[in-house]
């Protein structure tokens, strides 16, 4: 079950941000929308 009152650590985020960045899309289109809250 997901947690959404715990706090994630921000060097977590910005490592799965990066890693996230990196992954292939279709035709090359890069079309990803991410939203964070801090």
């Amino acid at each position: 079950m997901l947690d959404f009152d715990r706090l994630v650590d921000l060097d977590a985020v910005n490592e799965c941000v990066s890693i996230a960045l990196q992954t292939p899309s279709a035709s090359n289109r890069q079309g990803w929308h991410l939203a964070a809250r801090h």
